[in-house]
Order: C-alpha cells, then structure tokens, then sequence
C-alpha cells in the first residue's frame, strides 16, 4: 500500500524536452508513462495573465508517490492536456498518524 493509495486516482504522464543540439532544443517528447496523481486542484483560485503576452495563465498543484524523475519546465500530460510543471519539491503527507513524504508538482495551464 502506498501513501496515496485512494487519492491518486488520475493516470498522467510526462515529457520532456531533448538537450540542446546547437542553439536548438527539440520538441517535447514522452519520458514517463503509467503514473497515478491526485486530481488537479487550483492552488490560487483567480486566473492571472502571463506578463508580456496577456495569456491567462491557471496554476494548479497535484501529488504523486515516489520519486518519479519529473523537473520543471516537463509537461505533465493529463486527459489529453499538458501542463507545464512549474515546480516539483517533496511534502509530507499526514495520513492516519503516519506521514510519509510525496511529489508536489505546480503546474500552469493557458486558459
């Protein structure tokens, strides 16, 4: 049994993007498959604009088990939808008397 067991129900993947070749970076491909998160939830509840472009931007967090290998600037791919993971740190998850520690990721999607 896992620390989020019943919580991580939404299967999700990641990509990544190549190294630099030259002064290019190629586009986004699969890296991690078969992974379980928590729902997404709005971790600020208004839409902000992305500075310059004027795109609303809606910040979102989700949690995984493990240690899975996602950085920011990965998509996490959800339902079809990539979000761009803006941050990734370690949290204690307090279940049941017991803590363990999870994956944290903030994501943002453009609305």
């Amino acid at each position: 049994m896992t620390t989020l067991d019943g919580f991580a129900t939404v299967a999700c993947a990641t990509k990544r993007s190549p190294a630099f070749s030259g002064s290019k970076r190629g586009s986004p491909a699969a890296y991690l498959t078969g992974l379980y998160c928590t729902p997404l939830d709005p971790l600020d509840p208004n839409i902000r604009f992305q500075p310059g472009l004027r795109l609303p931007i809606e910040t979102l967090q989700t949690f995984l088990d493990g240690n899975p290998d996602i950085e920011a600037n990965d998509l996490l791919t959800v339902g079809g939808v990539d979000y761009l993971v803006q941050s990734v740190a370690e949290w204690t998850w307090d279940e049941g008397g017991t803590s363990d520690t999870v994956l944290q990721l903030i994501v943002e999607q453009v609305k």
